[in-house]
């Protein structure tokens, strides 16, 4: 495997082969992960030169398989202050996989604005940093659509900054092919201090399609035979069942049902849909291109926790009004649910007079506004955009978050299991690190935490394998795990549920150890005091044990 190293300070770009002791780990958040962690200091700052960006591809990108387009990122947080791997979909992942790199290495800091260009017909050079200063202060559709014209390539070639990036706010997305994220945890920001507004790749390299072609059929016919409300309705098919579930983050986290869930569910927005969209080696096609009528804007999205984030948790009912900050959000590279969990904090504080900023729930035109205020880091929006947690501790309101990473749409007051799992993750509070929310709906167990954290174990080292071929988890509603084994047997041969359990949990050990070199331990994995389930301490304790670590929540 090739990785491609770009030191920004000095401005080269040299090709290496991947060392065997990291290729163990597939690709995608493993390989990342392992190579960050030997190479950069536990002791790093977040925005400073030596944090460095690793995008990865997983064995699997851009293959015949179904779901197969997932693509990593992984640094330090700004957000959470830790180690932070994202995963987007679409169709950038296979791009950077066709120029025959697994890893590529960003380090130092441009002097000026730069953007990496990676592609065919460079001569002796693997790739080139170009000038970026045209596109600086361009929002991500602008420099987007500049790129494609500049480099003759397409949107899926693309992955880019909005101007939320460029100002550092601490919840800035990468943006891929326009509306696709590397999401939550703020490397949009790591990309803006370094003053790398984007990667273009565009290989010619073919990814051979022969390892896989006594699997894939029989993996197609799954994904075609079987129904889900992801084909029908995309991800906002999850919002009735959260609201019936009681786990539909409303006004701030205070309540987990919403009143006017009706008008924001799955069917509603389903007059808002004109088109559907998908990823690479993909036929469920979960992604909405929705058309807001009144503000004369189509876009892609909202998801289910745009439409949690932007709409039940600041009581905004509208979905005309969702769609325009989902647009906004999109815009300018805005994670939505911290954006959301931001902008909740302020009107919570406002409603209780600790700040002179007014707006009252519901108040979309506000919402719209601050939203730029937050990319631009203007006024309020200044302290927006150091998250929802430092802006909240300073005005004397509520936060809900893990390690700084605010809650998702999954309520763990109705789901006690996910709560264990945002508790322990080491993204903070990731409803993807283990997923046991898809376990808990509809059960009559969800409110019951004991027991339950031998599942989250098992669930966390799995998914920590899926990011490292990298399959969307989405196949998990598809796929059998002797489906899961056949597909690593192709990529690292004969592999049995154990050891696929036990390259899971190597890697979760792996940023473990770096976020406790960090200062992070068991005071970390905590819940908010009114989402804390009874029993959580004792399940907590049973955790630490399953995972071999010490009581501290660090490995030995």
């Amino acid at each position: 495997m090739n990785l491609l190293r770009v030191n920004l300070t000095k401005q080269t770009i040299c090709t290496d082969e991947i060392d065997d002791e990291f290729s163990c780990f597939i690709g995608g958040r493993g390989l990342a992960t392992a190579l960050f962690a030997d190479e950069v200091k536990p002791d790093v700052k977040p925005l400073h030169s030596d944090n460095k960006l690793i995008f990865t591809t997983g064995a699997l990108t851009g293959s015949s398989i179904p779901f197969s387009a997932r693509h990593n990122v992984t640094s330090i947080s700004p957000l959470t202050n830790t180690i932070f791997s994202s995963n987007a979909g679409g169709n950038f992942g296979c791009e950077l996989a066709r120029t025959g790199y697994r890893a590529v290495i960003i380090e130092g800091r441009a002097s000026s604005p730069v953007y990496l260009y990676i592609g065919e017909n460079m001569g002796d050079e693997p790739a080139e940093l170009r000038d970026a200063a045209h596109l600086w202060g361009a929002d991500v559709f602008e420099a987007t659509v500049r790129l494609t014209k500049e480099c003759r390539v397409h949107f899926r070639n693309t992955a880019v900054i909005g101007i939320a990036g460029e100002h550092q706010v601490y919840f800035a997305n990468i943006m891929t092919q326009m509306h696709r994220a590397f999401g939550r945890g703020g490397l949009g920001a790591v990309m803006g201090n370094k003053n790398l507004k984007a990667v273009v790749a565009s290989g010619g390299n073919m990814i051979p399609a022969g390892r896989y072609t006594d699997i894939d059929a029989g993996l197609w016919k799954k994904v075609v035979d079987s129904m889900t409300g992801l084909k029908y309705l995309g991800t906002s098919s999850i919002l009735d069942v959260a609201n019936s579930n009681q786990a539909l983050p409303t006004r701030n986290y205070s309540a987990t049902t919403y009143k006017d869930a009706g008008k924001i569910d799955g069917e509603a927005l389903r007059k808002h849909t004109i088109n559907v969209n998908t990823c690479h080696s993909c036929l469920v096609a979960c992604k909405r291109v929705t058309q807001s009528k009144k503000y004369n804007i189509i876009t892609e999205g909202p998801e289910y926790e745009t439409l949690m984030a932007l709409g039940s948790n600041l009581c905004v009912n509208s979905l005309d009004d969702i769609i325009k900050s989902n647009y906004l959000c999109n815009k300018y590279g805005l994670d939505t649910i911290s954006t959301g969990a931001a902008v909740a904090g302020l009107i919570e504080a406002s409603e209780k007079n600790r700040t002179k900023y007014k707006i009252a729930w519901g108040d979309y035109d506000g919402v719209h506004k601050l939203i730029e205020m937050i990319a631009k880091r203007e006024g309020i929006g200044a302290e927006l955009a150091e998250g929802a947690a430092a802006f909240a501790q300073k005005h004397d309101v509520p936060y809900y978050t893990v390690k700084g990473l605010d809650f998702p749409g999954h309520d763990c007051r109705g789901l006690a299991g996910q709560g264990l799992s945002y508790a322990v993750s080491n993204r903070g509070a990731d409803h993807l690190y283990s997923m046991e929310y898809m376990e808990e709906y509809g059960s009559p167990e969800r409110t019951i935490i004991t027991g339950k954290a031998k599942r989250v174990v098992y669930n966390e080292n799995r998914n920590a394998v899926l990011d490292s071929m990298a399959l969307c988890k989405f196949s998990v509603r598809f796929y059998t795990m002797d489906d899961y084994l056949k597909i690593l047997s192709k990529i690292t041969g004969s592999m049995e549920e154990k050891d696929m359990q036990m390259l899971g949990a190597s890697i979760v050990e792996m940023e473990r150890r770096f976020n406790c070199k960090r200062g992070f331990d068991k005071k970390d994995d905590v819940l908010p005091k009114i989402m804390k389930p009874s029993g959580f301490e004792e399940e907590l304790k049973s955790y630490y044990r399953l995972r071999g670590w010490a009581k501290n929540g660090c490995p030995e």
